[in-house]
């Protein structure tokens, strides 16, 4: 199905993913890391997405440990921002009906902030760790199609065939950057932020489904009224 989007310089792609993209974006980074960490030498690391619950110091699950002899790279993604410049944009697309309208479609855009960690027991393998998947994601920047996770659990299809999304490093303080380890409980570890941009995730109901709320109108050759069943 071919589309037709409203653009701004800022987005990247014209299509509109499912709920499920806010996960399939983590998952898309650490599949692509685990990738990269192929060439690494000696064992690689392991690489998976963590939440706050993972720095937790107290309960019987207690934290987890990463700093082991392999090492590990954990994706945190601690914040999910509303892009304002894109808020209440209108996407649409044509149905592959011939003639058919195109159909309206409104999505939320979002920016995704997440922490890159890397943990190690030796200083100098958390450093090596770090140093590759910084220089692994620089050269991979924008993810397209064949990059992204599309299931997640009982959800398929999340992403649309033109749909991609930018991984770049964020700007934060050195201050922000301690803070966020100080709410999770946890002395402060080599980290560095990035930001995914721009997810845009579609409405659950499109426009022609359920309650009439707008009007539209089209142009074209004016047609007679058809007369009603049973009029003579």
């Amino acid at each position: 199905m071919s589309r037709v989007c409203l653009v701004s310089p800022s987005v990247v792609g014209c299509g509109l993913a499912r709920f499920g993209a806010i996960a399939a974006v983590g998952e898309s980074v650490v599949r692509f890391l685990k990738g990269s960490f192929a060439s690494f030498p000696g064992d690689a690391p392991v690489v998976e997405q963590v939440t706050t619950k993972s720095f937790q110091s107290t309960g019987t699950n207690g934290p987890t440990d990463f700093n082991t002899a392999t090492g590990s790279v954990t994706l945190l993604l601690y914040r999910v921002d509303l892009d304002a410049s894109q808020r209440g944009a209108v996407h649409w697309a044509r149905g592959v009906t011939p003639g058919a309208l195109p159909e309206k479609r409104h999505g939320v855009s979002l920016d995704l902030r997440y922490l890159i960690t890397a943990w190690a027991e030796q200083p100098e393998k958390q450093q090596l760790i770090l140093g590759m998947a910084l220089a692994a994601l620089d050269s991979h920047a924008t993810f397209a199609y064949p990059d992204l996770v599309d299931s997640i659990g009982d959800t398929n299809a999340i992403w649309s065939p033109d749909e991609s999304f930018q991984f770049v490093p964020d700007d934060m303080a050195t201050e922000d950057l301690y803070q966020i380890w100080e709410s999770l409980g946890h002395s402060f570890e080599l980290s560095v932020p990035y930001r995914a941009r721009v997810i845009r995730i579609q409405a659950a109901r499109f426009d022609g489904q359920g309650e009439v709320r707008e009007r539209h109108l089209s142009y074209g050759a004016a047609l007679p009224d058809a007369p009603e069943k049973g009029s003579s």
